[in-house]
């Protein structure tokens, strides 16, 4: 029972490998030769679900009897792999399973160049991943492998490769081979097929690969059906899928909010999740469709790192069973769920998908191990998905540096975006005069210290000076100490999280300076990021930054701000400026307003979506 069980997970779930072979097949394959057909395999599960005529060769008698007796193929040839007894462009897809690991590796290359030269249209291989020792059995001498393969020696020869499993299983699953009891036998399934979703895109983990070649001379994209780039689509045809965040600091919210009026889009759906320093921990599903809006909630715990990711996944995929939806495209910027975005690509549950980068870190982790799986991941992100919208043109520079190849034509600068609404603010005399707004995180690097530093010397000159703080982080009990001992507590309002957008524009647009301070660590992701600048411009505000965002060169160029070294003698300089001096602060504040509306939403997703080939 136990075994009939196993059988049916492996072949009934996504991302077995008879499944991804059948994603891959071309639609116009109406021919297919098994090369190393063995008693039939992935060939047996394809034809159940399409119609094809196949033929299967091998050079082990018992197993062309069986495969005749259970009616798997059209016709049946026995002969020795190594001289395969076809034509130039025979079939139309040449389809080799679990075979080339039993020969030699310089056999099966030969085998290789024979399959490309029978096939019209395509060429499927499967193997192992890495070193899988098997001996004969089954009394056919032919079991035994005899060489390991690995992704790059496919990629090599022009092939496209995709994994599943998990590296190591692979003899612990085998029903004729595994040593394990048959619970313990399903058990190593069930991880196997767990960790299909990462390996497919991660192969070199994975247990085995399936590697894919166009070889028709027409430049095909076999992982999966895409619109290519010119082809026209119209939005409002369309139905979007957004993943991420949802806090006020993220833009996913801005892009369904751009969708929904109109409607812009036929339907859109946000799926929101919180990030780690969120106060209102809630995943939400919001979903717009013919004008009206619906909304669903889920409480979520704090922060607990990997659990809380994979929190994102499960939550998400629970969202999408409830919605029963196919969608056009999907737009994510965290990378677990652009991962997960991929993956729904794979499925046929999404048709083309968007990796959004907000943030950027190539330094992300100090441990090495950590890093590197993570840049990793980054590149898979950012090389498989359709499209990559980055807030900064910095990042698909560092990411060419690291020798990722991307293409000039699927990578757009997509910055964070200022809604109309945003654009608010109050006539300059009605601004109090000496009012420091400073707006965001407050933790190490977001230059919270080189204001505590800085204010003293703008007290002794402006004794009427007045900071207010907001962050959507719980304010550390170690700051409100800090500003104790130095006796600035009657110069600072400390508001916290302001959670409705209308009130936050209140708060905003009441000051006459924004900071927006970054320390130049080493390392820093603030270097392939937006700032919190844009919700002070939008709001008139003038804005004191350090040279790190690569926003600073715009506002420095503009004339919207001050841009200072990461230095309090400079910040404090900066400060009184915009204080004391009306006619500098009314210029910053003119070029302030003007620079935002070129950020505003309409603008940045509209050309965004032209550039995709997509008419708003």
């Amino acid at each position: 029972m136990l075994r009939r069980l196993a059988a049916a997970l492996r072949s009934r779930l996504p991302l077995p490998s008879w499944w991804i072979i059948q994603r891959h097949l071309q639609p116009s394959a109406h021919s297919v030769l098994d090369v190393g057909c063995g008693r039939g395999g992935p060939i047996e599960l394809i034809r159940k679900q399409r119609r094809l005529f196949s033929v299967g060769a091998d050079i082990f008698r018992p197993y062309l009897l069986q495969c005749r007796a259970a009616g798997i193929h059209d016709d049946l040839v026995r002969c020795d792999v190594r001289l395969l007894p076809f034509g130039a462009e025979t079939f139309d897809t040449v389809l080799c399973s679990e075979v080339l690991e039993h020969l030699q590796q310089r056999e099966a290359e030969g085998v290789i160049a024979q399959m490309e030269r029978i096939a019209r249209r395509q060429v499927i291989v499967t193997v192992p991943t890495g070193h899988c020792h098997q001996d004969e059995y089954d009394g056919n001498p032919y079991q035994a492998h005899h060489s390991a393969w690995m992704p790059e020696d496919f990629r090599r020869l022009g092939y496209t490769v995709r994994g599943n499993g998990l590296r190591g299983f692979g003899g612990l699953i085998s029903q004729e081979t595994s040593p394990l009891p048959e619970w313990l036998r399903l058990l190593a399934n069930a991880v196997w097929l767990l960790a299909s979703p990462f390996s497919h895109y991660l192969p070199r983990i994975g247990g085995g690969m399936v590697c894919v070649k166009n070889v028709d001379g027409r430049a095909k994209d076999v992982i999966g059906e895409k619109l290519e780039v010119g082809d026209r689509r119209r939005l409002a045809d369309m139905r979007v899928l957004i993943v991420g965040g949802n806090n006020a600091a993220c833009a996913l919210p801005d892009l369904f909010q751009f969708l929904a009026e109109g409607p812009r889009a036929r339907e859109v759906t946000l799926i929101g999740h919180p990030f780690a320093q969120d106060l209102v921990r809630r995943s939400q599903l919001i979903d717009a469709r013919n004008g009206e809006t619906r909304e669903w909630a889920i409480k979520r715990e704090r922060y607990r790192g990997a659990v809380s990711h994979l929190g994102d996944i499960f939550v998400t995929l629970f969202f999408l069973l409830a919605r029963r939806r196919r969608y056009d495209l999907y737009v994510s910027g965290t990378p677990h769920l652009v991962l997960l975005g991929l993956l729904l690509r794979s499925l046929g549950i999404v048709k083309r998908t968007v990796c959004w980068t907000h943030d950027y870190h190539p330094q992300r982790f100090g441990n090495k191990i950590l890093n590197g799986l993570y840049l990793k991941l980054d590149e898979v992100c950012a090389t498989r998905s359709d499209y990559d919208w980055d807030v900064v043109p910095q990042i698909a520079e560092h990411r060419r540096q690291r020798g990722l190849r991307l293409s000039s034509e699927r990578v757009l600068v997509v910055g964070d975006p200022v809604r109309a609404e945003q654009m608010d603010s109050l006539p300059p005399e009605e601004v109090p005069v000496a009012s420091v707004i400073n707006s965001g995180l407050v933790e190490a690097g977001y230059g919270f210290d080189l204001l505590l530093e800085a204010l003293p010397k703008v007290i002794e000159k402006q004794p009427m000076t007045r900071v207010t703080v907001t962050t959507y982080q719980e304010f550390p009990q170690s700051l409100s100490r800090r500003i104790r001992e130095l006796d600035l507590e009657p110069y600072f309002d400390l508001l916290g999280y302001v959670a409705d957008e209308d009130e936050y524009t209140r708060v905003v647009q009441r000051h006459r300076v924004g900071l927006a301070l970054y320390e130049p660590r080493a390392g820093t992701h603030k270097r392939y990021s937006d700032s919190r600048a844009k919700p002070y411009l939008a709001r008139g505000v003038p804005v004191i930054t350090t040279h790190v965002p690569p926003i600073a060169a715009e506002i420095e160029r503009e004339g919207a701000g001050i841009v200072i070294d990461y230095d309090k003698e400079q910040l404090a300089e900066a400060i009184l400026k915009l204080l004391s001096d009306d006619d500098f602060y009314r210029r910053c504040r003119a070029n302030a307003i003007e620079l935002a509306q070129r950020y505003q939403a309409d603008r940045v997703f509209s050309t965004a979506f032209q550039h995709m080939g997509i008419e708003v």
